[in-house]
């Protein structure tokens, strides 16, 4: 509403009422300031209330319904703050001063000019009692969104709660197994170092105490036993070396990781009629130490599980560079096996798949496992070059 709709709906209140549209209702600025209704505000509703209730009484006299104007009234009274209890105080004191007579022993034909300033005041009422309605809808609604958003907070908790008791009940049973399976690690190693390395050093202790009794009788035969002695202090070391390499392979260290797969390739056992074809790239060598670990950790993993299980004839192992990552592909033409079986089967069945993806996801890295009949099966590892690794490096 513009400047001219404001005094027409202000100078309305002594020229009959002539406002009639309640929605375009609008209230000056100067009604309200920072510390709530000017006392001048108040009174210039009291005024144009008891206007309002004069005009009534004369035109419900003449049989004139003057509702709207009421309604009006009372809606610019909720815009200014005021509450019931206000209006009935406003409209006592505009009965006072309209000096309505308190007269209830009217007839019931007649007209009473206190029940039809009361039905005024009804009217007057009526804007109070929707924007009431409309508080309490305000409120269920806030209400009803508020309980919406706890249960589902709520629900969202519980979901939580369980996962976390899920994981931690995991953790619980990786980190037994994974204890169990370094302790049959180690008494495995026991086992074949008093199996061989006990029994080899056993012989040698035997010809040399016989070299020493034969070596004042018989001097021929003498280059000979020492020659067979050496054999078994060389299978000795052999054996010796072997376990060092399962356990951490030197090689890895001191030449790199190309070379420690080429030689891990070269002395797995039983791989006759199996063909392992190895690609590379050089610079995968400035992966850091870490890094360079886990992928040979994967791949050693991985060939071993196709030596165990798969029955295969032919392998592929890449190590191949992204723009921002190293990947290492094992694949293979053997059996395959259902992947989402041993990954929910018991924690010693999916103990060496489980290995090989925390070591990758241990760098922030992406571990996968693709098993189809007919296709075999492919291992895959992508290893993120970070700081390891430049991109000019890559790009040479």
């Amino acid at each position: 509403m513009n400047l001219q709709g404001v005094i027409a709906f202000n100078s309305a209140w002594g020229q009959g009422f002539t406002v009639t549209n309640v929605e375009n209702l609008w209230v000056p600025y100067y009604f309200l300031n920072e510390t709530g209704m000017k006392k001048s505000t108040k009174l210039l509703f009291e005024k144009q209330y008891q206007d309002g209730l004069r005009i009534h009484l004369k035109r419900k006299l003449n049989g004139r319904s003057t509702s709207q104007a009421a309604r009006l009234i009372g809606s610019k009274g909720v815009c200014l703050g005021l509450n019931v209890i206000d209006l009935a105080r406003t409209h006592e004191q505009a009965l006072a001063a309209l000096d309505v007579p308190l007269d209830f022993n009217f007839r019931s034909d007649v007209r009473s000019p206190l029940s039809t300033a009361g039905k005024f005041l009804l009217e007057a009422l009526v804007p109070f009692e929707q924007s009431h309605q409309d508080d309490i809808l305000k409120v269920r609604t806030s209400l009803y969104l508020a309980e919406e958003r706890l249960e589902q907070e709520t629900k969202f908790h519980r979901r939580l709660i369980d996962d976390s008791h899920e994981i931690h009940e995991q953790s619980r049973q990786l980190s037994h197994q994974f204890l169990l399976a370094l302790e049959e690690e180690r008494k495995e190693i026991s086992r074949e170092l008093h199996d061989q390395v006990a029994q080899i050093l056993a012989g040698i202790n035997v010809r040399l105490a016989a070299l020493r009794t034969s070596a004042l009788i018989d001097h021929e035969n003498l280059g000979e036993r020492i020659a067979q002695t050496q054999t078994l202090v060389e299978q000795s070391v052999e054996v010796i070396h072997n376990y060092a390499r399962k356990l951490r392979p030197v090689m890895l260290d001191d030449l790199g990781l190309i070379p420690s797969l080429r030689s891990f390739i070269k002395d797995l056992p039983s791989h006759k009629g199996l063909r392992i074809r190895f690609t590379h790239f050089p610079e995968v060598e400035e992966l850091n130490n870490l890094k360079r670990t886990i992928i040979y950790r994967v791949a050693q993993e991985a060939l071993t599980n196709v030596l165990r299980h798969s029955k295969a004839t032919h392998v592929t192992m890449k190590l191949r560079r992204l723009a921002d990552a190293v990947v290492l592909e094992v694949s293979d033409n053997g059996r395959s096996f259902p992947i989402e079986r041993i990954l929910h089967s018991s924690i010693k069945d999916r103990l060496g798949l489980l290995g090989m993806r925390e070591r990758v996801e241990m760098v922030d890295g992406n571990f996968s496992i693709e098993s189809s009949p007919g296709k075999g099966t492919k291992v895959r590892a992508v290893i993120p070059i970070g700081d390891s690794l430049t991109a000019n490096s890559l790009s040479k």
